[in-house]
């Protein structure tokens, strides 16, 4: 991956994507995420995120989707094979910190290697 981008072979985009995620996919459950994934057929992980508006207004959801790519970016769950699709886990009054949402990367990246 490209140091500091998220380029557009990396994200899920077509609705046709998150919906092959939900038939035969995995599911985990993290502090402050929700996770959905599936093994794909490229070399690499590819990532999307779902936050209604129930979560929040529009720049709190946008904080926290920043938050969720950074932490893939910088996880190792990006060189597994998979299709993830992150959600906010229910409603939170206040954004989770990057260090929550980091941990449920590394914890992710242990079942993914197990």
């Amino acid at each position: 991956m490209i140091s500091g981008r998220y380029p557009k072979n990396y994200r899920l985009r077509k609705s046709s994507q998150f919906q092959s995620l939900s038939r035969n996919s995995n599911v985990f459950y993290g502090e402050v995420l929700f996770v959905v994934w599936k093994t794909n057929s490229l070399t690499h992980a590819r990532l999307g995120i779902t936050v209604t508006k129930k979560f929040g207004d529009a720049h709190i959801r946008n904080r926290f989707k920043r938050l969720v790519r950074e932490a893939f970016r910088t996880s190792r769950v990006k060189n597994f094979a998979v299709d993830i699709h992150v959600k906010p886990k229910g409603k939170m009054e206040d954004l989770p910190l990057y260090e929550q949402v980091a941990k449920d990367f590394a914890t992710l990246h242990t079942k993914l290697g197990s």
